[in-house]
C-alpha cells in the first residue's frame, strides 16, 4: 500500500490519516479476484469499505501505474449520511498495479494495490520467493 507509514492502523488492514480511512486491505498491497469478481470483459469488480471522520460526498478514482488503461469506475452508493461507514464498489478495466484515491471535502487517502485474477494468483508466489 502506498502513503506514509503514520497513515496505517497497526494490527489491521485499514489505512488512512485521521479523517477518512479504507479498510479490508490485503496486508501485502493485493487484491486477487474470484471468479466471481471478474467481469466477461475481464475487468474486475471490488467493494471497499470507507470510514469518513469529516463530512461529505465519498469520491474514488483511479489509475493504473504500469501500463496504459482506462481509469477504474467507481459506485458510491447513497443513503449513508454525511459521515461514518461509507460502502463502494469499483471495477478496475485490467489486472495490474493500480493507484486508488478516495477523497472527501479537502481530505483523500491514496494507496496502491496490485490487481489479479485468482487465476494469475501463482505469479505472486514466483514474485514474493526471493531466489536461492
Amino acid at each position: 500500500m502506498g502513503g506514509s507509514p503514520a497513515g496505517n492502523v497497526p494490527q489491521t488492514s485499514a489505512y488512512g490519516n485521521g479523517k477518512l480511512f479504507v479498510w479490508a486491505l490485503d496486508v501485502h498491497g493485493t487484491i486477487v479476484a474470484p471468479p466471481d469478481m471478474v467481469n466477461r470483459d475481464g475487468s474486475i469488480g471490488w467493494k471497499f469499505p470507507w470510514m469518513r471522520m469529516v463530512p461529505g460526498s465519498l469520491t474514488i478514482t483511479g489509475r493504473r501505474l504500469d501500463a496504459p488503461a482506462p481509469p477504474l469506475k467507481s459506485y458510491v452508493p447513497f443513503g449513508y449520511g454525511h459521515t461514518g461507514f461509507q460502502a463502494s464498489g469499483v471495477t478496475f478495466p485490467s489486472e495490474g498495479c493500480w493507484q486508488i484515491t478516495g477523497k472527501v471535502d479537502h481530505t483523500s487517502v491514496t494507496f496502491v494495490n496490485l490487481v489479479i485474477t485468482a487465476a494469475h494468483r501463482g505469479f505472486l508466489r514466483d514474485f514474493r520467493t526471493p531466489p536461492p
